[in-house]
């Protein structure tokens, strides 16, 4: 498995495709921002005109691109990854998605004799330039194994979660324990600041206590996480869709409304 596309080549597939150019890769790579696809391209990538073409020429595709229609048209629309991909073919989806959106993509690929995997990924956009990445995988154990030598030239860590759309439930998980303390390590600091006490000082005196956590930790160097509303908003869609109440998230996601106005310093 030489051969590898990848479809959304912005800060995280940008980053992920050189990765594997660096691994001894061939790579092609698509997107609808021209300049994205132009950066790589001069980096060693060749570029393809649409997702049937990156599959035209692909052992393994991996798709990073914002959200679950983005994702349906790529590989189902027209001129997508099963217009052109072969039998065989592995398709990785790398966006947070919702679960019954990747078992329905699994379903229609499997009638075309191509394989897809959910795998979500955490550690952002430095883990995606280090080639840190873990992957939350979902899917058959047998294609997972195929393209691990894939997404170790991406990342370090690869977490089998279970059947198809597990990974995206794992990662859904996470979202969740992720922007709750965000919400909660803001409001925190907001009581300590009201006290004379600066972040700096809070984080020196909880780095030994069990509420220290990443966003204590790095609350001065961090900038806005706008994706905190996709990924809160997408999660409580699932959540009503299985009559799961999540108040908390729910709250959540109201109180950080504003948050790519607000400075984390």
């Amino acid at each position: 498995m030489d051969n590898v596309g990848v479809i959304g080549v912005g800060n995280m597939g940008g980053a992920m495709a050189r990765n594997l150019l660096k691994n001894g890769y061939a790579v092609t790579v698509h997107d609808v921002v021209a300049s994205s696809v132009d950066a790589l391209v001069r980096d060693g990538a060749h570029k393809a005109g649409s997702p049937k073409e990156v599959a035209e020429s692909s052992d393994v595709i991996v798709v990073m691109v914002v959200n679950d229609k983005q994702t349906t048209d790529v590989v189902t629309g027209p001129d997508g990854i099963l217009d052109g991909a072969r039998p065989g073919t592995v398709v990785v989806l790398c966006s947070s998605l919702r679960p019954a959106t990747v078992t329905s993509l699994g379903a229609s690929a499997e009638a075309k004799g191509v394989s897809v995997l959910d795998a979500p990924v955490t550690g952002g956009e430095r883990g995606a330039i280090d080639g840190t990445l873990a992957f939350l995988v979902g899917g058959d154990e047998g294609e997972i194994e195929r393209v691990t030598p894939v997404l170790r030239a991406m990342g370090e860590h690869i977490v089998c979660a279970g059947p198809l759309g597990t990974g995206e439930v794992v990662k859904n998980v996470n979202n969740v324990l992720l922007w709750t303390t965000l919400a909660a390590t803001r409001e925190a600091l907001r009581f300590a600041a009201e006290h004379g006490m600066s972040p700096e000082a809070v984080r020196d005196a909880l780095q030994f206590s069990p509420g220290y956590n990443r966003w204590v930790k790095d609350w001065g160097s961090l900038g806005p996480t706008p994706w905190v509303h996709k990924d809160l908003e997408t999660t409580l869609a699932i959540a009503n869709a299985h009559n799961v109440q999540m108040p908390v998230a729910a709250l959540c996601f109201e109180l950080l409304k504003d948050w790519p106005s607000v400075r984390m310093d």
